[in-house]
C-alpha cells in the first residue's frame, strides 16, 4: 500500500465517522428535548447520517489491499445502495419539515418506504445483471443528482424555515443553530449532489479530495443542529427527597 492509498483510506474512515458522530450527537440532543417541532423530524436525519456514514466506511474497506475491490462486485453494491438510501432519507427529511399537513406527510412516509424498497431492489438487480463500470457509475451520478442534490437543498430550505420561525418567536439560539445548519446543508448538497463522483474515482476540489469539503459540511450541519437542540432542551425536574 502506498502513501496515497493509505491517505485515502484514512480520509474515508474519518469522513464516514463524521456522519456517524452526527447521528449519535443528534440522538443525544433529541433526548434532551420535548421531541416537538424540528426535533420530531431529526430522527430522519439520523437515518441519513447512519446510512451515509456506513456507505463511506464500506468505501474505505474497498480500498484496503487484499479486499475484492471490483466496482461492480457485491461489496460495491452495498456501498452504492447505502449511499442512495441515505440521499433518499435526506430528501425525506427536507419534505417532512416543509410539509405541515400531517395527513399528507403520513402518505409521504408510505411512499418513501415503497421508494426505499424499490430503490434497493433496482440497485440489486443492476449488480445482479453484472452491469458494466460505466452503468454503475451512471447510477451513482443519477442518485447524487436526482436525490442527493434536491434532498440537500430542500433540507437547507427546511432549516431556513426553522430559523425564520425561531427568530419570530425570539428563540435566538435556535435561530443561530438553524441558520448554521442551513448553510452547512446547502454547501453539502452542492458538494455531494452536484459534484458527481463514483467509486473508485476521487475528485479534487481546491487541491483536496472533495470528501474533505463534504466532511466540513457535515461538521457544520452537526454544530448547527446541536446549537438548535440546546435551545430546545427542557430541564429535568430534580428528584425530591421522598422520590430518592
Amino acid at each position: 500500500m502506498n502513501v496515497g492509498d493509505a491517505m485515502m483510506i484514512a480520509i474515508f474512515l474519518i469522513y464516514g465517522g463524521a456522519f456517524l458522530v452526527m447521528a449519535g450527537a443528534l440522538w443525544a440532543g433529541i433526548e434532551r428535548t420535548a421531541k416537538l417541532g424540528i426535533a420530531s423530524h431529526l430522527g430522519i436525519l439520523i437515518v441519513f447520517g447512519v446510512t451515509h456514514g456506513l456507505s463511506d466506511l464500506v468505501d474505505a474497506v474497498l480500498r484496503v489491499p487484499g479486499i475484492p475491490a471490483d466496482p461492480t462486485g457485491p461489496l460495491a453494491a452495498v456501498r452504492l445502495t447505502l449511499l442512495a438510501l441515505s440521499f433518499l432519507a435526506l430528501l425525506w427529511f427536507g419534505l417532512s419539515v416543509l410539509i405541515e399537513d400531517r395527513a399528507s406527510f403520513r402518505s409521504f412516509v408510505y411512499l418513501g418506504l415503497i421508494a426505499s424498497v424499490a430503490l434497493a431492489a433496482g440497485l440489486a438487480a443492476l449488480f445482479a445483471e453484472e452491469a458494466s463500470l460505466g452503468s454503475v457509475q451512471g447510477a451513482e451520478r443519477a442518485a447524487r443528482l436526482l436525490l442527493g442534490l434536491p434532498g440537500g437543498l430542500l433540507s437547507a430550505v427546511a432549516f431556513g424555515k426553522v430559523a425564520a420561525r425561531s427568530r419570530l418567536l425570539g428563540l435566538e439560539r435556535c435561530f443561530a443553530g438553524a441558520s448554521v445548519a442551513a448553510v452547512g446543508m446547502a454547501a453539502y448538497a452542492v458538494l455531494a449532489g452536484g459534484v458527481a463522483t463514483g467509486y473508485p474515482d476521487v475528485v479534487r476540489v481546491l487541491g483536496l479530495p472533495v470528501q474533505m469539503h463534504r466532511m466540513m459540511g457535515a461538521i457544520t450541519i452537526t454544530a448547527g443542529c446541536m446549537m438548535m437542540l440546546r435551545g430546545l432542551a427542557v430541564s429535568r425536574p430534580t428528584a425530591t427527597a421522598e422520590e430518592r
